[in-house]
């Protein structure tokens, strides 16, 4: 297995899935991953605000704060801002 070369050979993670489903679940299966997605962006972006709150309550609340942050980073990388939730590039 070989590493991509370039950020052009990665591979697109926003594209729709790839699972032998039916038609209609296939796209409820799209919009609940797009809805995920776009949770877990908004909840990478605001993370942070809380980071001082809890911290003044509990230093030991801190590595649960970032691997909650990795996490919501790691779901949410797809996700594109001002895009339809739907979009599945079919028309």
């Amino acid at each position: 297995m070989s590493c991509p070369s370039t950020l052009l050979d990665m591979p697109d993670t926003s594209a729709p899935l790839a699972l032998p489903v039916p038609r209609g679940l296939q796209r409820s299966m799209v919009g609940l991953v797009a809805l995920l997605r776009t949770a877990a962006f908004w909840l990478s972006v605001a993370l942070p605000v809380v980071y001082p709150v809890v911290l003044l309550g509990s230093l030991e609340m801190l590595p649960l704060l970032l691997g909650a942050h990795v996490l919501a980073v790691t779901l949410g990388h797809g996700h594109q801002p001002g895009g339809s939730i739907l979009s599945t590039g079919t028309g």
